[in-house]
């Protein structure tokens, strides 16, 4: 029997071959639609959930105001996280994001067939920062190959742009006009696309000058700083708050040694309606949830988007389903006569059901 129902739904869709193509071509191209939708939809609530605790690591945002205009953003000053992690036991440890800016790398290997590039992607980062951010190493050891500062840690790409096939461990980049050797530590395999920090090339912070210049000030707002929690610690919004609400006085007292080093005492910044406020914003909503937050990463979108989009996925399959169910609807006259005399030959109500169901599947 059930040969027989694909049978006769093959004979009517060949008999009508115009109207079939319409009915299936639309309600294929609405589900192919709808399926690029929803894999854009879980690729953007993916975004950083791959890395370990990652529900316990925050980024530090700074909400002032100074001189008159006000700001959000997600670059902080460079003593921010050894403050809040001496100041608050709640906070476990902090590592620091600095985005360089280009450099010319050449490998060092042969003078005289010297590759060299200006690369985009060199970022400086604190010494524990593969231990927070668990990127998959390919070669080397996550704890140790950021302590040296004359230390690169590269990528499964650059390794092959700049060494080869030959393993790049150990192997020495040269950075700048000055030529400066760094020796490659470790290698990364290819970054995940759904992370929000992306790099190629990471440096020791303490292979920077101009951060180590600015090393007390807090002022100078150039770093992206991540704090990650103890893990006994609550970290639900009620209990964020309320840590949060001490970080003002620290900062007042973190930072009053600075202000006075620019002349101005931290209670006369405060008086003339400056402001320093720490946010913490959880890692995992860091990807969609950054608009209006003044950021150096790249990679950021808006949580709108995600909801635009499945609001779009919606409408096409209901306009995709009416329009099935419209132009199959416009066939049951046609079928009148077939129903009829099936009716008359024997067939109860539940065959033609199936029927019906065996076609439209």
């Amino acid at each position: 029997m059930l040969k027989n129902y694909f049978k006769i739904a093959w004979r009517n869709i060949t008999r009508n071959k115009v109207s079939s193509l319409i009915n299936i071509s639309g309600l294929a191209i609405g589900i192919a639609c709808v399926l690029f939708i929803l894999f854009y939809v879980q690729d953007e609530l993916s975004y950083d959930k791959f890395f370990k605790n990652a529900d316990h690591i925050y980024e530090v945002n700074i909400e002032g105001n100074m001189g008159g205009q006000e700001y959000l953003n997600a670059t902080t000053p460079p003593p921010t996280g050894a403050a809040l992690v001496s100041t608050f036991p709640e906070i476990e440890t902090y590592t620091r994001f600095f985005n360089a800016s280009d450099e010319i790398v050449r490998s060092g290997e042969n003078k005289q067939t010297q590759n060299y590039f200006t690369e985009k992607n060199v970022h400086g980062v604190d010494s524990n920062f593969l231990e927070v951010f668990n990127y998959p190493l390919m070669a080397g050891n996550a704890a140790t190959c950021l302590m040296q500062p004359n230390a690169v840690v590269i990528t499964e790409d650059i390794a092959g742009k700049y060494f080869g096939n030959i393993p790049a461990l150990g192997k020495i980049l040269l950075f700048d006009d000055e030529r400066k050797p760094f020796i490659v530590t470790g290698v990364l395999k290819n970054l995940p696309a759904q992370s929000s920090l992306q790099f190629e090339m990471l440096r020791p912070m303490s292979s920077y000058p101009l951060v180590k210049r600015f090393s007390w000030s807090w002022v100078w707002t150039l770093m992206t700083t991540f704090v990650r929690m103890r893990e006994h610690v609550a970290n639900d919004a009620i209990a964020l708050q309320k840590l949060e609400a001490k970080f003002p006085a620290m900062v007042k007292t973190q930072a009053a040694n600075a202000f006075r080093r620019i002349g101005q005492p931290f209670d006369e910044f405060e008086k003339k309606g400056g402001k320093y406020i720490l946010h913490l914003q959880p890692l995992t909503a860091v990807h969609l949830y950054s608009s209006g937050v003044g950021s150096n990463l790249t990679t950021l979108s808006d949580i709108k988007y995600v909801y635009i989009f499945s609001v779009i996925a919606c409408f096409i399959i209901i306009l995709a389903c009416v329009n099935f169910m419209n132009l199959s609807t416009a066939q049951a006259a046609k079928r009148a006569r077939e129903v009829g005399i099936r009716k008359v030959l024997g067939s109860v109500k539940s065959q033609l059901v199936k029927q019906f169901f065996t076609e439209a599947f």
